[in-house]
């Protein structure tokens, strides 16, 4: 994932539009917040980093038809995504070392193929009234003090596993997965 870099600002992109927003190949860092909507209308992220921020994504109004796809949401202090709206979608997205992975207040949650690790609270934060997300595929590891808070309230998902997925270098933030990673051809 590439540039262009936003670095060390309050808010990295702020979004308020009623158009379509597709925003691809961005890296945000060590901003208070990585991404800001304030928008109704549908929001697309392709291979971007947002990363070690104090909050990830979070908005200030409903999102509706948002979509991360092959993103690095991770290293936040806080929450990395708060899914707020009608439908949010997050496909083979990396979500690890954060204060909490997902804060789910969405109609509808989908997360495929994601790797949600190392979460010191939780990986999904359940909030009252809020359907059960639909998970397929995914990895959920060391999330919370016991390491094994991976989904609230919420039951694990079809074929999630909970394994160590072997980052090339994750302190490095480089999420590449090792060739001996149990995740490569698991679904």
């Amino acid at each position: 994932i590439g540039t262009p870099i936003i670095q060390g600002q309050n808010t990295g992109i702020g979004i308020s539009t009623s158009v379509g927003v597709s925003i691809e190949n961005f890296v945000i860092r060590q901003c208070t917040y990585g991404v800001f909507y304030y928008s109704s209308t549908s929001l697309t992220f392709t291979r971007c980093a947002i990363l070690d921020n104090a909050y990830g994504v979070t908005g200030g109004n409903v999102a509706n038809d948002v979509r991360f796809r092959e993103c690095d949401l991770s290293g936040h202090n806080g929450t990395a995504v708060i899914p707020w709206g009608r439908q949010w979608e997050l496909d083979r997205c990396t979500l690890v070392d954060n204060g909490t992975a997902i804060w789910h207040l969405a109609e509808q949650l989908i997360l495929r193929n994601c790797i949600v690790g190392n979460s010191t609270s939780v990986g999904i934060l359940s909030q009252s009234g809020y359907p059960q997300p639909v998970l397929l595929y995914n990895d959920f590891y060391a999330n919370g003090v016991d390491g094994d808070q991976h989904y609230g309230a919420y039951s694990p998902g079809v074929n999630d596993v909970h394994v160590d997925p072997q980052f090339a270098d994750q302190l490095g933030n480089n999420f590449a997965l090792l060739p001996t990673s149990p995740l490569i051809n698991a679904g």
